[in-house]
């Protein structure tokens, strides 16, 4: 299957009791770098390309709870100053 830009998307769900994040990715440069971290998807969508070549449309992994973390962007200020008693 071909995923239309409108359609590339990757979701994170985590799972508290267990600890665990379930990520689905059908976004080529976020199912490389899954791959780079993680490994293989636990769950693939395969597409045969134009050359013949068998690709990675679509996959899931789960990772540990400490493998996704969260950062502020580039440039911006995580905290910013209260005044205190206010």
């Amino acid at each position: 299957m071909h995923y239309t830009s409108e359609e590339k998307e990757t979701v994170c769900v985590y799972d508290y009791i267990d600890g665990m994040w379930e990520v689905y990715s059908c976004v080529p440069r976020h199912i490389t770098k899954l791959r780079k971290a993680v490994g293989e998807p636990y769950w693939k969508e395969e597409r045969t390309g134009r050359t013949g070549k068998v690709m990675l449309a679509a996959g899931r992994w789960k990772l540990n709870g400490n493998q996704i973390r969260f950062f502020a962007p580039f440039g911006s200020h995580a905290k910013q100053k209260t005044p205190r008693n206010s």
